[in-house]
């Protein structure tokens, strides 16, 4: 069964407003996804061969840490983008968007084992207890957002999107979680350029 909903209001499309906002925060969520991802990128270019010392395997992994993190927000920013194109409940493309932000979820949590796991290498880089803290932060902030959304797009293929699929608990969680993560993967992504000057954001 699927969670309660906030009383509609109208029938029909849901409000403008409400729409252009979760679309808005989509469009937010993928840019920082991209920003992350120059970082990743810019960041390994930069690196030349040489001995592999304990830092810099640090710096190798916590750039794949940022790749996940990175691939996890795109998945959840499609996935939400494309939630009431069908909106008939138990459709076949919203279950792939489930399946998507499934995989967003498993690659967040994966973000923080490794950070747990690794955590005493990690801290040997330069400002490595910013940049644990930091990547934690982000990571779970953007874990809290993907599964108030996780429970959005369930409660749509529960219902469908034919009154306000805007009210809805977890629609609502969702859009009040986002500053949050966004905010912290933009700390983020300033801390790693600061550490590594090769990781550059696009002009």
């Amino acid at each position: 069964m699927p969670r309660p909903t906030a009383a509609v209001t109208a029938p029909g499309r849901p409000p403008k407003r409400h729409r252009t906002l979760f679309w808005l925060v989509a469009v937010v969520m993928v840019v920082a996804a991209s920003v992350s991802a120059v970082a990743v990128l810019a960041g390994g270019a930069g690196r030349s061969g040489g001995g592999a010392s304990r830092v810099s395997s640090a710096e190798a992994l916590f750039e794949q840490m940022m790749a996940s993190n990175a691939r996890a927000t795109r998945l959840a920013a499609m996935a939400v983008a494309r939630s009431c194109q069908e909106a008939a409940p138990g459709t076949p493309s919203r279950a792939v968007s489930l399946a998507d932000l499934a995989r967003a979820v498993t690659l967040r949590q994966s973000v923080l084992n490794t950070l747990g796991t690794n955590q005493s290498e990690l801290l040997a880089m330069p400002d490595g207890e910013l940049l644990v803290t930091d990547l934690s932060q982000a990571t779970n902030a953007e874990l809290t957002v993907d599964k108030d959304q996780q429970g959005w797009l369930q409660d749509l293929q529960a219902t469908g999107c034919y009154s306000a699929p805007t009210n809805d608990i977890d629609y609502r969680a969702a859009s009040v979680a986002v500053p949050a993560a966004v905010e912290a993967g933009q700390r983020l992504v300033t801390a790693w350029a600061k550490v590594d000057p090769t990781a550059r954001s696009p002009r």
